[in-house]
């Protein structure tokens, strides 16, 4: 078992992932995920799974995980280690009973429609979209790290609340973690703004994503 807490530099994450890479360089991924059980939207080439609070878990086929804290900026926590039975048991859908994974996953979008007021029907609750994502996974190519080096606010605990301060310019800071696949898939886990109080989105370009927009009255 492999731990790092609280990493807040650059040059520390780079570091670290240096080191994993070489203990999973023959390791193929077998599913990405976390507890968020979201339903991904497409911008432009990139499927994104945004306000996910939930670590995010990496399970290669040699039964280790890599798993990821990242929902603030230059502040990371990681673990590389084996996966229990029950941990798993956590990360399924509570939608579907399926297990969650973020490049295949099956998601019907239930809503109603509207009268010409604006009035909702509500006799007609149903699925409106069916979402359909599909991606190989592969083997780890690279780790990425992007830095910066301007102010940035941060929530710090007076002992009883947190208040935002700004830290100053000039620091070896980082706001996104990028991995590539030996297929060409792209990973990229990006904390937002403080201000938003402890989300990331999770971006993946080169799945396949698929929606289908149901009419009124089809089944």
């Amino acid at each position: 078992m492999y731990m790092w807490n609280d990493i807040e530099t650059k040059t520390e994450i780079e570091f670290i992932f240096n080191i994993l890479k070489e203990k999973i360089k023959d390791s193929k991924i077998k599913r990405i995920f976390s507890a968020d059980d979201r339903v991904p939207e497409k911008n432009n080439n990139e499927i994104i799974y945004d306000m996910l609070e939930e670590p995010l878990y990496i399970l290669f086929d040699n039964n280790y995980c890599l798993i990821i804290n990242f929902i603030f900026y230059s502040l990371i926590h990681i673990e590389y280690r084996k996966i229990s039975s029950e941990e798993l048991k956590k990360h399924i859908s509570s939608v579907n009973k399926n297990e969650i994974d973020y490049f295949n996953g099956h998601h019907e979008v239930y809503g109603w429609d509207f009268d010409n007021n604006g009035k909702r029907i509500e006799e007609s609750f149903r699925i409106k979209h069916i979402i359909d994502t599909t991606g190989e996974y592969d083997k780890i190519l690279s780790f990425q790290v992007n830095g910066f080096h301007n102010e940035y606010n941060k929530w710090i605990s007076n002992g009883d609340n947190s208040s935002l301060i700004t830290i100053p310019a000039g620091g070896d800071y980082f706001n996104v973690v990028k991995i590539t696949l030996k297929n060409g898939i792209k990973i990229k886990i990006c904390p937002q703004p403080a201000e938003n109080d402890g989300y990331y989105d999770l971006i993946i370009e080169g799945i396949n994503y698929n929606e289908i927009c149901l009419k009124l009255g089809s089944d």
